[in-house]
């Protein structure tokens, strides 16, 4: 409406314009650098079926997974890739320390955010590769103002049926994930209660150690070809 408006509003001006004998070309010209330049200003918002956004995330990650020619360390490059492009990862680091985070000083916040970056993309090849047998199935999405949540299925070995759940946020424009679970297993509850309890326990250095044996058991099982951790209460 506000663009619909200032449209409006500077087409009486040129009109103006036009009536004291401005040339008919110029004018159009004026008039389209107008409706450019407004369109650049106004905010921009994220579309409205971020489930699109999610399939075609999932359908990328699964041709990652199933291709033979990749190694696993080439796998776990294009998960980093395709995490960092569609997560928001930022936001999530943050969120896993909650209160915790302005505590830290700005190089602990990046050497935290870079450790947790790597294990959230690392996990989610790991759980991605469960399910594999199917592409993204039963889709639906419930939009609430600058967030949303797609549901899906994925089907993985012996036709076992997992529920995928996404929650997104509308960053700058664009939908971006903040968490995810596979059958209720809320991946950011599970990264917050874990991580909170190691700062709390052992500082910045205690967070770190907890980080460092997470990734080490998401890693080991991902060599193993095994279900990857999805979880730090998974870890003992």
């Amino acid at each position: 409406m506000q663009f619909e408006t200032s449209i409006m509003n500077r087409m009486g001006t040129y009109a103006h314009f036009a009536r004291r004998g401005l040339g008919a070309a110029m004018l159009m010209v004026v008039v389209a650098v107008a409706i450019a330049t407004t369109a650049l200003a106004a905010p921009a918002t994220a579309g409205n079926d971020p489930a699109a956004g999610v399939k075609s995330m999932v359908e990328r990650a699964l041709n990652v997974v199933r291709n033979k020619e990749l190694s696993l360390d080439a796998k776990r490059g294009e998960f980093k890739d395709l995490v960092g492009r569609h997560f928001d990862l930022s936001g999530m680091a943050r969120d896993s320390l909650g209160e915790h985070w302005p505590q830290l000083d700005a190089a602990a916040q990046s050497k935290f955010s870079q450790a947790f970056n790597d294990l959230v993309s690392d996990t989610y090849l790991g759980e991605i590769r469960d399910y594999d047998r199917a592409q993204l199935q039963d889709v639906s999405q419930e939009l609430r103002g600058a967030t949303a949540e797609v549901s899906g299925t994925m089907r993985g070995g012996n036709d076992e049926v997992a529920d995928l759940k996404i929650k997104l946020r509308d960053i700058a424009g664009q939908w971006k994930i903040h968490d995810y679970s596979f059958n209720n297993g809320s991946s950011m509850r599970n990264y917050s209660g874990d991580f909170k309890q190691a700062f709390e326990n052992g500082g910045f250095d205690g967070l770190m150690d907890r980080v460092k044996t997470v990734q080490s058991k998401v890693s080991a099982e991902l060599a193993q070809g095994s279900r990857a951790a999805g979880s730090p209460k998974s870890v003992e």
